[in-house]
């Protein structure tokens, strides 16, 4: 073999090696709050699982149902939902550790400022997650990784002595920041909706990123969730029989998910216990300080109390903004990160190694602004209305959805553009998805079958839509459609979603539902 060659292959091995070495103390970060995200959401659905059966039990219609419900206690769904606490609480963490410990090397390991700083923060998180209780895996979480990602740190292989361009060390973190100012310039409650159309809805693999998401953050975000943030609640009742608020209160708590159950659970903990007497109600927690409230104040506004009983009890809070950071700047800078690092790697194969950081630089900037361009194509003017019917009928994909979109937004009639119909079949989910939503505007009786169609699609996103939609009709006939649907998907997100449409249409919960 020639010796370039193998040059080139001895090259790209050290380069790789390097890499994965100098990211040691990331990947270790993350994997282990890949680990503990693991065992918190283990927990939380092995205890959602005895919940729902006491729902069940107790004669309700309980949230997640049938094989939603049996996923709780399979442990590959916990690994994937525990995905959603490395990627967000563990990014953060990790990525903050890392970054102090690097400037502390960089300093020459003289300054300890930077130590100090991370100190400081480190004992910041821990008093901050336990100021209403003391919490096991939030404080896990923010002793755990960081002291993981330290200790990787230190004894990981030092990286080998690579002619490096050290003047430009900055310029990855101009071309970061630089991106960072163009997506914000499209923050607004669309830009979701637009990254999820045109990056993930638009090609099979963001298809397949999209319902990994939606199959399992449910399951993950159950675990951090507030009293008034849960879907459904479990209480019991303690009611004097001849108090004449017995059965209003009853009324209200099921209206609000708050479903008592029966005796035969007696040891099942509950969410709240709710005790009314002549002249006061008692809001007892689980676990927390109970609220004891003037019954005719309650009744007057039990909304708001509610509110203060769920704030006053509610543990996580510090945890859930901690995860939210993590979301919206460790997972981006941790994406950048990797693929910074890789690009890097394979450009120093072709490169000067003191022109490494430049191209790569270049490079990353030119691909993060093309990943940009299509968003900017979801923020476009309206058509003219005249035209909707051609640009359904003949025009590509982008196009028809803000056609869609608009027949939405301006609450056309869809049933005046025919051509719609050819979009129930369509091969482009994202299409059937603002279908499902301009027909829910629709006032044509002759459109609702085709909503019906599309209860049946094979995405859970086109699912959800059309339960949307039929809340939206305003028929109680779809309260049938979707109750059917209920009992035959798995989809926990879908099950979600037609319950609020049920209540949308006027159903509510009964005892043997």
């Amino acid at each position: 073999m020639p010796k370039g060659i193998l040059l080139l292959r001895a090259s790209a091995r050290s380069n790789l090696t390097d890499w994965l070495f100098s990211i040691l103390p990331i990947i270790t970060g993350l994997l282990g709050s890949q680990i503990l995200g693991t065992l918190f959401v283990w927990q939380s659905n092995l205890h959602l699982k005895r919940s729902l059966e006491a729902v069940t039990d107790s004669g309700w219609l309980a949230i997640p149902t049938g094989t939603a419900a049996a996923g709780l206690t399979s442990l590959k769904n916990a690994i994937a939902a525990g995905l959603f606490y490395a990627l967000s609480v563990g990014a953060g963490l990790t990525l903050l550790t890392w970054a102090v410990l690097k400037l502390h090397t960089r300093l020459s390991g003289k300054n300890r400022n930077p130590l100090i700083f991370m100190a400081l923060i480190w004992l910041g998180l821990i008093v901050a997650v336990n100021l209403k209780g003391f919490t096991i895996y939030p404080s896990l979480f923010v002793v755990i990784t960081p002291a993981v990602t330290a200790l990787a740190h230190y004894f990981t292989k030092p990286e080998t002595n690579h002619k490096r361009d050290k003047s430009a060390w900055w310029l990855p973190v101009v071309v970061l920041l630089l991106l960072t100012a163009l997506w914000f310039t499209q923050i607004s409650n669309n830009l979701f909706i637009i990254v999820r159309d045109h990056l993930l809805l638009s090609n099979s693999l963001g298809r397949s990123i999209n319902g990994y998401y939606y199959r399992h953050t449910l399951h993950a975000a159950e675990a951090f969730k507030s009293f008034r943030q849960k879907f459904q609640k479990t209480c019991r009742l303690e009611i004097a029989k001849e108090d004449k608020n017995a059965l209003r209160l009853k009324r209200l708590l099921t209206n609000r998910q708050i479903l008592e159950l029966t005796s035969s659970r007696a040891d099942m903990p509950v969410d709240i216990q709710v005790k009314l007497t002549k002249n006061e109600i008692v809001l007892t927690p689980a676990r927390g300080q109970p609220l004891v409230v003037d019954a005719k104040a309650f009744f007057k506004n039990p909304g708001s109390w509610f509110r203060r009983f769920s704030d006053q009890n509610d543990r996580l809070s510090i945890f859930r903004k901690i995860i939210f950071a993590g979301l919206l700047i460790g997972f981006p800078c941790l994406l950048y990160l990797a693929f910074y690092g890789f690009l890097s790697t394979i450009i120093r194969i072709w490169v000067y190694p003191d022109k490494t950081i430049k191209v790569t630089s270049c490079l990353c900037l030119i691909i993060g602004i093309a990943l940009f361009v299509p968003v900017l194509g979801g923020v476009q003017a309206d058509f003219p209305k005249h035209h909707i019917e051609k640009i359904l009928h003949n025009s590509n994909w982008p196009e028809k959805v803000r056609a869609l979109r608009q027949i939405e937004n301006q609450k056309l009639e869809i049933a005046d553009y025919p051509s719609y119909k050819t979009l129930l079949k369509s091969g482009q989910v994202v299409e059937r998805y603002w279908l499902a939503r301009a027909l829910a505007i629709s006032r044509n009786a002759n459109t609702y079958q085709d909503l019906s169609i599309l209860t049946a699609d094979s995405h859970p996103n086109v699912v959800c839509q059309a339960f949307y939609a039929l809340s939206r009709r305003k028929n109680p006939i779809g309260i049938k459609i979707i109750q059917n649907k209920l009992t035959s998907t798995g989809h926990w997100y879908v099950q979600w979603y037609g319950y609020n449409a049920m209540k949308g249409l006027g159903w509510r919960q009964k005892k043997s539902n």
